[in-house]
């Protein structure tokens, strides 16, 4: 997961003021229980990963995305939400609709932080647009079969605790 590492690295460094917004993403809150999250959405757990459940629903969905995922750490409870649209073979869509979302976020979190703009690739991160040792990550995508998505990732501030719970087997 390779948007985890590099959250962790720029979670671990932060420096921010406390003046934190509330950690939410899609109805998904920051330290919710695995328990609380099946209470507002029907989740499924992901093949070979305890610790990651998947719904086509969340409780506060928002096109374009189609599934959602959250990573739950044992007693850090809900730490990352991430959205994704369907997988398209029509790059033109797929960039519209990157073009969209990154316009709404834009709007509401002000420019990104760091940007890796490509012909085929993009990368937005905007850092603590939730408070401090925040971190949002929207990807434009490619699949094995040729096809693309985009991906939107919420890390809250307990995301370097739920990774060490996750890695100790908590």
């Amino acid at each position: 997961m390779r948007v985890v590492v590099v959250a962790v690295a720029t979670l671990a460094t932060s420096t921010a003021p406390a003046n934190a917004m509330k950690q939410s993403a899609f109805g998904f809150d920051k330290g919710m229980t695995l328990k609380q999250a099946k209470a507002v959405a029907s989740l499924k757990q992901a093949p070979h990963d305890p610790y990651l459940y998947v719904t086509e629903k969340a409780p506060r969905p928002v096109a374009p995305f189609t599934s959602y995922a959250i990573m739950v750490g044992p007693t850090a409870g809900v730490c990352m939400v991430m959205a994704q649209t369907a997988h398209l073979p029509d790059l033109e869509k797929v960039k519209s609709d990157y073009g969209y979302v990154l316009d709404v976020l834009v709007e509401r979190y002000g420019a990104p932080t760091r940007s890796t703009p490509g012909a085929l690739d993009q990368e937005h991160d905007w850092s603590e647009p939730l408070g401090p040792n925040t971190l949002l990550r929207l990807e434009l995508q490619k699949n094995a079969d040729g096809t693309r998505h985009v991906m939107l990732s919420y890390l809250f501030s307990n995301m370097v605790k739920c990774l060490q719970e996750v890695q100790s087997g908590l």
